[in-house]
């Protein structure tokens, strides 16, 4: 379970705990570099590596969604603001963000909320989890979900599945063996009190037969 920390304004300038200033789509967000070294190569590289961004109280960065980024950082610091997902919105720029800085925290969150996301159908979740491969409580929970053949049945007509990698379909596969062979077994297992109860009827009437 995380613990939470309280909310923390990264907009506000004179917070004592910030020590670099990132300029995100011509916005300034105040951080400590510290805790994004702990949690991120790439952050630890740019600030205390052999950087340019090394020396710069200012460092912008590009290709990023200013409030997706402050999402993340929720996520980081973990504050009692953590993540909002609304309805419309996805976990996914979680995942592309977890991705490009290396945070493995983000990244598991990421898969919490997708996990737990009844809106998005196991075939989806399950291509989720193919592109990217770290994410493997998600794709144990897809396989899960799966407990019947008719279930793999379902996945495999869907468009999804041609475009999951060999090797996720292979993991598929397997499961879906095995979720067969579990099934036949009970199946078996369920006809064995029959038989018995044939044996014992073959019993009486061979009792009665001989008195």
């Amino acid at each position: 379970s995380l613990s939470f920390a309280p909310r923390i304004d990264f907009t506000d300038p004179n917070d004592p705990r910030h020590d670099v200033t990132l300029v995100i789509e011509g916005e300034k967000i105040y951080v400590s570099k510290q805790i994004l070294a702990v949690h991120s190569p790439v952050f630890n590289a740019m600030f205390y590596g052999d950087f340019i961004e090394k020396d710069k109280k200012e460092i912008e960065l590009h290709d990023v969604d200013r409030e997706e980024f402050i999402k993340m950082l929720n996520v980081i610091y973990q504050t009692n603001k953590m993540v909002e997902i609304d309805p419309i919105d996805s976990p996914d720029f979680l995942l592309k963000l977890g991705d490009q800085f290396q945070i493995a925290c983000v990244i598991e969150r990421a898969q919490e909320l997708l996990i737990k996301d009844v809106d998005l159908s196991t075939a989806e979740k399950l291509k989720i989890a193919d592109e990217n491969n770290k994410l493997y409580e998600l794709q144990e929970h897809c396989f899960s979900m799966l407990t019947t053949v008719r279930d793999f049945q379902i996945i495999e007509k869907s468009p999804v599945y041609s475009g999951l990698s060999e090797k996720m379909k292979a993991a598929f596969l397997k499961h879906k063996v095995m979720v067969k062979n579990k099934s036949v077994g009970g199946r078996k297992r369920g006809r064995a009190p029959v038989r018995a109860v044939k044996d014992s009827e073959s019993s009486t009437d061979s009792s009665s037969d001989s008195d």
